[in-house]
C-alpha cells in the first residue's frame, strides 16, 4: 500500500546552477560539493539541478554531498546549440536516480564527446529542435536557458526559426530573466500560439549566487516525472514568486474505530483531495462521517434520515469517529463523536493543552458539505438556498441583535398581557363602581337622618385613605423595580488580561457611580418605608375612631328599626362591596399603570428587530452582489426582502383555527400586511383595515378581533407573531446559459441548477468544502469551465474533499492528493494515497477514472486527440 499523505507540496527548486565543473566560467574554483550543498540549504532550496556547460562531471560528487541534507540533486547539463548570432543554450534535466554516466551518454548522442566536455564553445549536433527532441527521447526535460538574454533563444533568434522552437511540444519551459518576457508565452501571441511555462533560476557561477533566484514547484515527489507534471500544468504547479501562504481552516485527519471502516485512518491535504473508488467501497461514508462528527448535517430531511441509516448500518452503536481539525488561526482541535442512536455525544479537546472545549464546534469550525445529489434538493427549496448561502460568510454579528430582540420580546409578552388585561379589567371595575355609587346615592336619598350622612362621610374618608395608600405602594413598587438586579444594566467588564490604565480607570469610576446610584436609591427606599410607618400610626388612629363610630352606628340602626334598618343594611352591603371592588380596581390599576411602559418597550423592541433584520438584508444583498461578480457574471444573484411568508401564514392559521377563515383570504392578508401590522390592527380592534387588506367580510374581521381580544391564550399567540412568524428573504438565482441570457433556477435543467449552486459555494468563503460526487448532478459540458476552473483557482486558499468518478473533477483540477478506496460487502480501506506524481497512484487513478490505459488510449484515438 502506498500512503504518501503529503501529496503535492510547494518546493523551492533551482533548475539552472553551475559548479566548478563549468571550468573557467566558475568564479570560485576552490568550492567543494559540501560547500555548495550547505549554501543551498541555507537559502531554503529543496532541490537543484547541476547544469554545467556540456558536462556532468560534478553530478555524482554533489549527489554524494547532498545525502542526508534534505536537498535533492537533479542531474542536468547546459548544452550549446547552433543558432542565432552567438549560438544558444538549452537545459536538459534528468531524474535524480540518474548520474554522471547518464548525462555523458546523452552528450555523446549529440556529438559532445569526451574531449569536448566542459567546453562552452562545444556545439551539439543538430539544430535546437533536434536537441530538444533528443532530450525528450532520453527521458529528460528540455528547457530554454536564459531565453531573453545572451545565448537565449528569444534574444538571439528571430522569425520562423524561433517560432518553430517555441511551438515544439517537447519543449516544456523557458528560463526568463525579465518579468515582461512572460507575455511572449501567455498563449496570446499570434505567432507562438502556445502557453509555455516560465521559471527563474540563479544560473549561479559562484557560491554567493546560489539561491539568488529560484522557482517554486508544487510537486509530489522529487522525480523527473513529477517535474514534468509541473511543466504540463504551470498554472497550478509553478510560481516564480513566493507561493500563497494562506492559513485556511482544514480537516487534518479522520479515524473510525468500528463498522465498515473499522481502523480507517485518513489524512487530508490542505488543498484539493480526490477520493476515488468503485461502487460500494464507502466513498459517500467518508463525507457522511465527517458531517456527523462535526455535527453539521444536511438541511434536507431525507438526507438526514439517510445519514442515520448509514450510521446504524455502517458505523454501529458505540462506534466512534475522531477528527482532527485546524482553524484559520492555527488552533488544533480533536473532535470525537460516538453514535448511540440518541444524543450522539460530542467531545472536543484543544490539542495545545488537552483542555476540554465547551463551545460550539460548528461555530468555531464550520464546513460546507453536500451529500450525494443534495444540491438537487437544495435547488428546489429557496429556504435551504438562503441558509446555505448564509453559511458562506459569518453573519453571527448581525443575527445576534435579532435573537436578542426576539428573546426580549418573549420576556415582554407576559408583562404586556398582564398590564393590557388589567387595563381592560379597570374599565370593567370602573363601570361596576359607578353602578354601585349610583345605588348608594339612591339609598342615601331614602335615608335622610344625619347619621347616614355622617356614615357616608366616613366611607369617603376610608376610600380616600385607601387611594393614598395605593398610590404610595405604586410609587414604592416603581422605585424598587428601577433598582431590581434584573432591570439594572450591568457595567460591562474588560476582557481577561486587559490592563490598559485608561480603560480600567474609566470603567471602575463608572461602575462605582452606578453602584452609588443603586445604593442611594435603596437608602431612600428605607427612609420612605420609615416615613410610611409614621403615617401608619395616623392610619391606626383613624381606624380606631372609625371602629368606634361603627359601633355607634350599629346602635343607631337597632333603634331605627324596620324599613330604615333594612335600607341601611343594604347600603352597608353595597359599601362593603364597593370597598372590595375599589381595592381590586386599585390593584389592577397599579398593573395597568405600567401598560404604557410595556407598550413603548415592546414597540422599541420591535423597532430594534426591524432594524436588525434590515441590516441583515442589506448585508445579504451585498453578499449576493459580490457573488455575482465572483462568478464572472455566470450568475446573477438578487434577494427579495420578506418574500417567503409561510411562517406568517402558519401563525395566522393557528390563531384563527375554528373561525372558518378561508386559505385564500389568509394568503391575501399575509401578502398585504407584515406580521407587526396585523397584530397592531387586531390590538387596535381595527376591523376595517383587516377587511381592506385581507378582503375579509365584516363578520370575518369581527370574528378575528373578538375571539382574540380578552382571550389570554390567543392574545399570547398574537403577540408572539411579529417575532416568531417572521417572513424570510428569498434568493433569486439566475444562471447564464450558452445564449448569454440569464434564466432563473425554475427554468434550468437539473444539471444547470446544480452547477449554479456549486458555483456559489466555490466563489465565497474559506471553510472546507466536502462534496460527494458533484458530477452526478452536473452537466458534463460545463463541469470544466464552471467547476474545475474554480477548483484550480481556489485550492491554494481553501480545502476541498471531493468524492468523484469524473476525471475532469479529479485530474483536470490538479488534485493535490488522491485517496483510493477499495472494499468488500462488509469493510473498506484506503489502499493508496498520494499525489498523481507517484506511479502507483497514477496507475490507480487511470484504472478508476478511465477504465485502464488501453481504453484511455483508444478514446484518444477515437477523439482524434493528440
Amino acid at each position: 500500500m502506498t500512503t504518501d499523505f503529503q501529496g503535492l507540496r510547494w518546493k523551492k527548486i533551482d533548475l539552472h546552477f553551475h559548479s566548478p565543473g563549468s571550468g573557467d566560467d566558475y568564479q570560485e574554483r576552490g568550492a567543494t560539493p559540501e560547500m555548495i550543498i550547505s549554501r543551498a540549504k541555507k537559502h531554503g532550496l529543496d532541490a537543484l539541478a547541476v547544469t554545467d556547460h556540456n558536462t556532468g562531471i560534478w553530478i555524482d560528487s554533489l549527489k554524494t554531498a547532498a545525502r542526508g541534507s534534505g536537498i535533492v540533486v537533479f542531474p542536468g547539463v547546459e548544452i550549446t546549440v547552433m543558432g542565432g548570432e552567438r549560438n544558444v543554450h538549452v537545459l536538459a534535466i534528468f531524474d535524480p536516480s540518474k548520474g554522471m554516466a547518464h548525462v555523458h551518454d546523452f552528450l555523446a548522442q549529440i556529438d559532445i564527446t569526451e574531449e569536448k566536455r566542459g567546453r562552452k564553445d562545444a556545439l551539439a549536433t543538430g539544430d535546437v529542435n533536434q536537441v530538444i527532441n533528443k532530450i525528450t527521447e532520453a527521458e529528460g526535460v528540455a528547457l530554454l536557458a536564459h531565453c531573453d538574454s545572451s545565448s537565449g533563444v528569444v534574444k538571439e533568434m528571430k522569425g520562423q526559426a524561433r517560432i518553430s522552437i517555441i511551438r515544439n511540444q517537447n519543449l516544456l519551459g523557458a528560463e526568463i530573466t525579465k518579468d515582461e518576457t512572460m507575455a511572449f508565452f501567455d498563449g496570446e501571441d499570434p505567432n507562438y500560439q502556445r502557453k509555455l511555462a516560465c521559471i527563474k533560476c540563479s544560473d549561479s557561477h559562484s557560491l554567493r549566487e546560489i539561491g539568488s533566484k529560484s522557482s517554486y514547484f508544487k510537486i509530489g515527489t522529487m522525480s523527473i516525472g513529477a517535474l514534468r507534471q509541473c511543466f504540463y500544468d504551470p498554472q497550478t504547479r509553478i510560481r516564480i514568486i513566493d507561493p500563497p501562504n494562506v492559513q485556511c481552516p482544514m480537516v487534518l485527519d479522520l479515524h473510525v474505530d468500528k463498522g465498515f471502516f473499522n481502523g480507517l485512518r485518513a489524512k487530508f491535504h490542505p488543498g484539493m483531495n480526490a477520493i476515488l473508488g468503485g461502487k460500494g467501497v464507502g466513498k459517500s461514508l467518508v463525507v457522511e462521517f465527517v458531517r456527523f462528527a462535526l455535527n453539521q448535517p444536511s438541511y434536507v430531511h431525507d438526507i438526514q434520515t439517510d445519514l442515520k441509516s448509514k450510521l446504524e448500518n455502517q458505523l454501529g452503536l458505540g462506534g466512534k469517529i475522531t477528527i482532527h481539525v485546524k482553524t484559520a488561526s492555527g488552533i488544533n482541535y480533536i473532535v470525537e463523536r460516538q453514535f448511540d442512536g440518541d444524543t450522539n455525544p460530542i467531545q472536543v479537546t484543544d490539542s495545545s493543552d488537552g483542555s476540554a472545549f465547551q463551545g460550539d464546534i460548528t461555530k468555531v469550525f464550520p464546513i460546507l458539505a453536500y451529500s450525494q445529489n443534495e444540491v438537487i434538493d437544495i435547488s428546489r427549496d429557496t429556504g435551504i438556498q438562503l441558509r446555505s448561502i448564509d453559511r458562506l460568510v459569518d453573519l453571527d454579528t448581525l443575527r445576534r441583535p435579532i435573537q436578542e430582540a426576539q428573546d426580549n420580546l418573549a420576556s415582554n409578552v407576559e408583562e404586556y398581557i398582564s398590564s393590557l388585561l388589567a387595563k381592560d379589567k379597570v374599565q370593567e371595575l370602573d363601570a361596576s363602581i359607578a353602578t354601585i355609587n349610583a345605588q348608594i346615592k339612591e339609598l342615601d336619598n331614602m335615608l335622610a337622618d344625619p347619621m347616614y350622612k355622617e356614615g357616608k362621610d366616613w366611607n369617603n374618608k376610608v376610600a380616600l385613605i385607601n387611594l393614598v395608600n395605593a398610590a404610595s405602594q405604586k410609587l414604592r413598587q416603581q422605585i424598587e423595580q428601577s433598582v431590581n438586579p434584573e432591570s439594572v444594566p450591568a457595567v460591562p467588564g474588560l476582557p481577561d488580561g486587559e490592563q490598559d490604565t485608561d480603560l480600567k480607570g474609566y470603567r471602575d469610576k463608572v461602575s462605582a457611580a452606578a453602584d452609588s446610584l443603586v445604593s442611594n436609591v435603596k437608602v431612600s427606599l428605607k427612609a420612605f418605608d420609615d416615613a410610611l410607618l409614621l403615617a401608619q400610626k395616623d392610619r391606626s388612629e383613624f381606624d380606631k375612631r372609625k371602629g368606634e363610630w361603627d359601633k355607634k352606628f350599629e346602635a343607631f340602626l337597632k333603634t331605627a328599626g324596620g324599613q330604615q334598618e333594612a335600607l341601611s343594611k343594604q347600603r352597608k352591603g353595597l359599601a362593603e362591596n364597593l370597598d372590595n371592588i375599589v381595592s381590586q380596581r386599585d390593584e389592577f390599576n397599579l398593573k395597568a399603570s405600567f401598560f404604557e411602559t410595556h407598550r413603548v418597550k415592546r414597540e422599541t423592541l420591535l423597532d430594534t428587530l426591524d432594524k436588525a433584520r434590515q441590516d441583515l438584508f442589506v448585508a445579504r444583498s451585498n453578499i449576493y452582489e459580490d457573488l455575482t461578480k465572483k462568478s464572472d457574471e455566470r450568475l446573477q444573484l438578487t434577494l427579495e426582502q420578506n418574500g417567503n411568508r409561510q411562517a406568517f401564514i402558519e401563525g395566522l392559521t393557528e390563531i384563527t383555527r375554528g373561525l372558518s377563515i378561508g386559505q385564500k383570504f389568509k394568503e391575501q392578508l399575509v401578502k398585504n400586511m407584515m406580521p407587526r401590522e396585523f397584530v397592531a390592527a387586531v390590538l387596535r380592534k381595527d376591523k376595517t383595515e383587516l377587511e381592506t387588506k385581507g378582503l375579509l367580510t365584516a363578520a370575518a374581521s369581527s370574528k378575528i378581533v373578538d375571539s382574540i381580544i380578552g382571550n389570554e391564550t390567543l392574545l399570547r399567540q398574537l403577540l408572539s407573531i411579529p417575532y416568531e412568524c417572521l417572513p424570510e428573504d428569498v434568493p433569486n438565482i439566475q444562471y447564464r446559459k450558452e445564449d448569454e441570457q440569464y434564466y432563473p433556477l425554475t427554468q434550468l435543467s437539473v444539471g444547470q441548477k446544480c452547477t449554479a449552486l456549486l458555483l456559489i459555494a466555490l466563489s465565497e468563503g474559506s471553510m472546507p468544502i466536502i462534496i460527494d460526487q458533484p458530477e452526478d448532478a452536473l452537466d458534463v459540458a460545463t463541469v470544466y469551465h464552471d467547476i474545475v476552473q474554480r477548483l484550480r483557482q481556489r485550492k491554494d486558499q481553501r480545502q476541498f474533499v471531493i468524492t468523484t468518478h469524473n476525471s475532469n473533477v479529479a485530474v483536470s483540477s490538479d488534485s493535490d492528493m488522491f485517496h483510493i478506496l477499495k472494499g468488500t460487502a462488509t469493510s473498506g480501506e484506503i489502499v493508496c494515497a498520494g499525489a498523481i506524481d507517484l506511479e502507483l497512484v497514477a496507475r490507480q487513478v487511470v484504472d478508476h477514472l478511465e477504465g485502464g490505459v488501453e481504453p484511455y488510449k483508444l478514446r484518444g484515438r477515437k477523439y482524434n486527440v493528440r
